[in-house]
């Protein structure tokens, strides 16, 4: 980890901007943050590696060590595909593999331009195919892994990279067939009064990362430094190849922005403006994938590449198809967001039809949404669904919440409303944001009964920031009648979910900072366990 004084000497070379182009190796420009690989696979010269995945295709975002002067190959099944860069020096690639077959485990093999050998050839498979009868699936899902090593040093936070890489470490041996990682992959607050301070206009943020220019783009100039060290710095070090053979499915959040979800009088940070679009987009196309088509996907939602050529890939909507058994929807609540009054929504009204379609469809057996705002809960925070403002630790309403659109809680309760309507079904709900372990039931929302198929709502566990957030007050809202089950748990952790044709078990893994070592992760059990049935 960076000393203080460290970080601070690096600030003349930034002002000078001395680190703009450079060819240096990504172990040297992330310096300490950049963990040993896993000891018993040869990554070579590769740094990271991230791959996504439906059931004919799969798409790959790494980076090497040092630039390469020619594009890599991805050698698989026969053929060679040649990488797309992503980057301007070269670190940083993509290759986009089609035509594969469902179900199938291919051995993937990265080689140079020259024919050399990058690192040791790994294997991942396809998803079964859409029509496909499955029984079991198991899914890791989290919400909200980032946080900066700055942080940690200037602010005492506990979830280093080492705990957080620890705690990957601990699910990816648990084998996933895939996981949903739920927003907050950065915190790199901007303009947000309450965290700005802490992060881009801290001294040491400054010192470190320098500061972002409006007016200029983002690649080939100073931003792309900026781009690269305080975001994909929390991304690339902490998964480096932990998740070769894993597909992961990252949804953005509103850290993602750069920004967190502020309204006052002096700023309002949502939604977000260009250069907040464009941030966001810039770390994706580095460090993650985007999410593949999806046949029951409209293709025009916002965040869809058609500016890119791909106009079937989309950065902020998504698909975790698993043959018939399972169909997660993964949804942004900041990429298309309103703010007028009634007719306000958290997501484009293309995207609800969406959702509302494959809900109302019977051809899977279970349909989970995973939204980055969490139903059920309130920390009195502008950016949610309910009017709530938190007073003595009690939510209220009995005030009016300052910039809060009614329209916002009337899509949450179409949605809610869709959710428990589905036939047959577990009507869960897996979400992100609040920093915490829990699962609860929706027993009502506004004037609709619900008593007699409860929405579940989980959150699923952090595996980044801990400290204060984790000790937030979270309250139910008053908008709806909500049974705690169990949480919130303000511990570090994650969430499996396994899910069989007439059930789904979660098993809650969680770590406590304050009273155990960074040893104890490899040996967690899970904390709760819980199994979800449908309503007869």
């Amino acid at each position: 980890m960076l000393t203080r004084r460290e970080i601070l000497a690096l600030q003349s070379m930034l002002a000078a901007g001395a680190f703009v182009g450079r060819p240096l190796e990504l172990s040297s420009l992330f310096g300490s943050t950049a963990a040993a690989q896993e000891p018993d696979w040869d990554a070579g010269e590769l740094f990271h590696l991230l791959p996504t995945a439906n059931h004919d295709r799969v798409l790959l975002k790494c980076s090497f060590q040092a630039p390469l002067p020619r594009a890599p190959e991805l050698h698989v099944d026969g053929r060679r595909i040649p990488g797309q860069r992503t980057d301007t020096p070269g670190r940083f690639w993509a290759f986009d593999v089609d035509s594969l077959r469902p179900s199938t485990a291919y051995s993937f093999e990265l080689r140079s331009g020259r024919g050399g050998a990058l690192a040791e050839p790994w294997t991942l498979s396809t998803f079964p195919a859409p029509d496909s009868e499955i029984d079991h699936v198991r899914i890791g899902f989290y919400h909200c892994a980032g946080g900066h090593e700055i942080s940690a040093v200037a602010h005492g936070r506990r979830t280093t990279i080492a705990v957080r890489r620890a705690l990957l470490s601990k699910l990816a041996s648990l084998q996933p067939s895939a996981i949903v990682a739920n927003g907050d992959h950065l915190y790199w607050d901007l303009y947000s009064p309450r965290f700005s301070s802490l992060y881009a206009e801290s001294e040491e943020g400054l010192a470190y990362v320098g500061r972002f220019d409006r007016s200029q783009p983002i690649f080939g100039t100073s931003n792309e430094d900026f781009v690269l060290k305080g975001g994909v710095e929390q991304i690339a070090p902490i998964y480096r190849t932990t998740f070769r053979s894993t597909p992961v499915f990252f949804l953005q959040d509103d850290h993602d922005y750069f920004d967190n979800d502020d309204a006052t009088d002096e700023v309002v940070t949502f939604p977000p403006d260009h250069a907040m679009l464009a941030l966001a987009r810039s770390v994706q196309k580095l460090a993650y994938p985007e999410f593949l088509p999806d046949p029951f996907r409209p293709r025009g939602l916002p965040g869809s590449r058609e500016d890119e050529g791909r106009p079937e890939i989309s950065s902020n909507f998504g698909t975790l198809r698993y043959g018939k058994l399972l169909e997660v929807l993964l949804y942004d609540n900041r990429r298309s967001a309103t703010t007028l009054g009634p007719s306000a929504v958290q997501f484009d009204p293309t995207v609800e039809s969406w959702l509302k379609a494959r809900m109302a469809d019977r051809e899977v057996a279970h349909v989970v949404n995973a939204p980055g705002q969490p139903p059920g809960w309130t920390r009195g925070n502008w950016y949610e669904y309910y009017p709530d403002l938190l007073r003595d630790g009690q939510a209220v309403v009995s005030e009016p919440k300052p910039y809060w659109p009614s329209g916002w809680l009337a899509q949450h309760d179409r949605i809610m409303e869709s959710i428990y309507r589905m036939p047959e079904r577990i009507p869960l709900v897996i979400s992100g944001d609040i920093h915490k372990s829990a699962h609860a039931r929706i027993l009502g929302v506004g004037d609709i009964e619900m008593a007699d198929n409860p929405v579940v709502t989980i959150l699923p566990g952090t595996p980044g920031t801990a400290g204060s957030s984790l000790l937030t007050v979270d309250r139910p809202a008053n908008h709806l009648e909500l049974s705690d089950e169990w949480g919130p748990i303000g511990e570090n952790g994650f969430m499996i979910a396994d899910f069989y044709r007439n059930r789904v078990e979660c098993s809650f893994y969680t770590w406590d900072s304050r009273t155990q070592s960074i040893d104890s992760i490899a040996g967690l059990d899970p904390a709760y366990v819980t199994t979800l049935e449908p309503v007869a």
